[in-house]
């Protein structure tokens, strides 16, 4: 590919600098600049990455003219920030989960369209060998005729993941806790999968939510 892309990081927490360095692997593409409310950690990141820092997402998207920007921002703050990108024709990539309710993706994902750029989620787990093994048997027909498909996700947070200043666990920011921030990853891989086998357009997806300590901790 002949084309560059500028690529701005909106959000730079401990997932941006996995991206920082996969925009890097990619001969293509550079990282441009970077978005965060603490300046010390925003500056360590542009010095980190060779890229500049802004600690306004606007500011950033009229100075900088980025071809894409990977959102990696707490959960409930995607939708505003895809807007401000789609209001300047600039393509999104958004980390897991798109957002925190189904209206707020539908604005998301009909936004891009109506801008005419695109919108992607990212779901890592699809390139995992092993549910790429379970891919191949699924779409080789191996699993026959699907009656269900369920996930058990036994991760651990301990409770200063859900401390004080955190967003995580929150329904603003976090949408909940377990269910749609951890086990977005089995909820999307068991779901592709089921596809993939055969389940149709009136398969159901049902999820059981409790609280046992501290957030949205009991799912399944």
């Amino acid at each position: 590919m002949s084309q560059s892309f500028r690529v701005a990081i909106i959000g730079i927490g401990a997932i941006a600098e996995i991206h920082a360095r996969a925009i890097a692997d990619i001969p293509n593409a550079s990282v441009v600049a970077g978005t965060c409310r603490t300046e010390s950690k925003g500056r360590k990141f542009a010095e980190q990455f060779d890229c500049n820092w802004y600690g306004d997402i606007a500011q950033m998207l009229d100075s900088e003219s980025p071809d894409v920007v990977t959102v990696c921002s707490p959960s409930g703050t995607h939708l505003d920030c895809a807007m401000l990108a789609f209001d300047r024709g600039v393509h999104v990539l958004c980390e897991k989960p798109l957002e925190i309710t189904t209206e707020r993706c539908d604005r998301m994902i009909q936004a891009a369209a109506g801008a005419g750029v695109t919108l992607g989620g990212i779901v890592p787990q699809r390139f995992n060998p092993a549910i790429g093994a379970m891919r191949d048997a699924a779409e080789a027909g191996r699993f026959g005729r699907l009656a269900t498909a369920n996930a058990y996700v036994p991760w651990w947070r301990d409770d200063a993941y859900y401390g004080p200043g955190r967003w995580q666990g929150t329904l603003a920011m976090d949408g909940g806790g377990a269910l749609i921030n951890q086990s977005i990853h089995a909820i999307d891989a068991t779901h592709w999968l089921a596809r993939l086998a055969g389940a149709g357009e009136g398969a159901q997806i049902v999820g059981f939510t409790a609280k046992r300590g501290h957030a949205e901790d009991l799912d399944q």
